[in-house]
């Protein structure tokens, strides 16, 4: 999701139009002011996507400290569905939307109308899929947590609203609003989980209610700018042209929330849910490593959005020699320090934690190297790439599975994901390695300088 809504943002950010002033001429002092606006738009939004992965890591934490081991996993279980669908759900609409916002209607308000009646039917839609699958796809052992699955589902329709509210916002540049909802949603569930947690209280169904309330509280803080207006009145255009214009983008985006939550579903089927708790533990220990690569994919779609030959065959070998070192460098670096890390920030609990995080840091850190490839090929309108090369790394990893668990048991799932990153790491930088000497022969009429 972080990656989705960054490469949004940078859409937007870099393709918004200016109005002109009526007798105002373009000198190039404005176009730079204009341009430090742009930048400055981009770069608060990348601090406050990583300000909401700080929120999501502290999350985590007082999860673990609440919940305890099997807690943590029930809850894990209770929203995994609800959570895999959101964005897949939206079936693109967040970009449609998002394009049609960027061109700066004096009267946004019919946009707005559109979007909230379209993230009503994809939120219903979403939540009624959601329900059905926790029916059918949840393991004999975990059928006593399809309740709190219908419960979480019906968080969908509120959180498709405001998503869609909130890429009006994206495409009107009014990234003050939208970055500040990012932030107050994201704190709303740690803060409670602060008051639980000092009061020594909480359950699984209590926090679960909470995550369906948190949807519902960013939404209404969103509706405070214009109220009804965003509600009742003329609607353009009709909401399933926008449903209808996203669609497109559904593949991309359910390839990538998929082939990221493909380790989880298997391992809340061959596991239990004590062990669950402690697979959810490492992935939020290891999340870090893709923060900084999730970052560098907003600038690696800028890039590709351009469309220029600027980039050389050795200057791209160094971007891609520059992300690896950053992946390796702070994969041994969190190495050195995740047992202490995991012990003193969730608990003695979750020390067998441990080995399903070192697991788990090979895969963190060739997935962060694919999403800065796969930001530059969708930059150049090239999607399916990333979802084929997350197809073939899904299958990749579950052959993997298959092959290692009578060995390796739970922990072949951490193993065998690292292997399927790395086959979908090295297919999509190798396409935005050939996608980029192409570009360059062509803009050098043939020759590659």
């Amino acid at each position: 999701p972080m990656l989705e809504t960054a490469a949004l943002s940078a859409r937007t950010a870099a393709g918004a139009s200016v109005p002109s002033m009526p007798g105002a001429r373009n000198t190039s002092r404005l176009r730079d002011w204009v341009g430090l606006v742009r930048r400055t738009s981009v770069l608060n939004t990348v601090g406050t996507h990583f300000g909401t992965f700080g929120l999501m890591a502290i999350q985590g934490m007082l999860l673990a400290r609440v919940l305890g081991p099997q807690g943590r996993g029930e809850y894990a279980a209770a929203i995994f569905f609800a959570q895999t669908l959101t964005y897949i759900g939206l079936c693109g609409t967040g970009f449609s939307i998002a394009r049609r916002a960027n061109q700066k209607l004096a009267d946004a308000f019919p946009l707005v109308r559109s979007s909230f009646r379209a993230g009503g039917i994809t939120g219903i839609a979403t939540m009624l899929v959601v329900a059905l699958i926790s029916v059918v796809a949840l393991p004999p052992d975990k059928y006593h947590l399809i309740p709190l699955c219908l419960l979480c589902s019906l968080a969908m329709p509120w959180e498709h609203i405001r998503l869609n509210l909130l890429a009006v916002d994206h495409g009107r540049a009014d990234f003050s609003r939208y970055n500040w909802n990012l932030l107050l949603t994201a704190s709303v569930l740690p803060v409670s989980l602060v008051l639980l947690w000092i009061v020594g209280g909480g359950s699984t169904t209590l926090v679960a209610c909470l995550w369906v309330l948190v949807p519902i509280i960013g939404l209404a803080m969103r509706m405070t700018s214009g109220g009804l207006q965003n509600v009742f009145g003329k609607v353009a255009p009709a909401p399933r042209k926008l449903i209808k214009e996203g669609t497109p983008y559904l593949f991309s985006v359910a390839a990538s929330d998929l082939s990221d939550r493909v380790d989880i579903f298997l391992f809340m089927w061959v596991a239990s849910a004590a062990d669950l708790g402690l697979y959810a533990v490492a992935t939020v220990a290891t999340s870090v490593l893709i923060v900084a690569p999730s970052a560098l994919a907003l600038f690696a779609f800028n890039f590709g959005a351009r469309n220029d030959a600027t980039l050389s065959a050795k200057s791209l070998a160094g971007a891609i020699a520059g992300v690896l070192a950053i992946q390796a460098v702070t994969a041994l670096a969190f190495l050195a320090i995740l047992k202490p890390a995991i012990l003193l920030v969730f608990g003695s609990e979750f020390a067998l934690a441990v080995p399903l995080a070192v697991a788990l840091l090979p895969a963190r850190a060739f997935d962060g190297c694919a999403r800065v490839a796969d930001g530059y090929l969708r930059g150049r309108s090239m999607p399916s790439v990333g979802i084929w090369a997350r197809g073939i790394g899904a299958i990749v990893m579950a052959i993997g599975v298959f092959a290692l668990y009578s060995t390796w048991q739970e922990l072949s799932i951490p193993i065998a994901a690292s292997g399927g990153h790395l086959v979908s790491a090295v297919i999509v930088a190798s396409m935005a390695t050939m996608d980029v000497r192409k570009n360059r022969i062509v803009a050098k009429g043939g020759r590659d300088r």
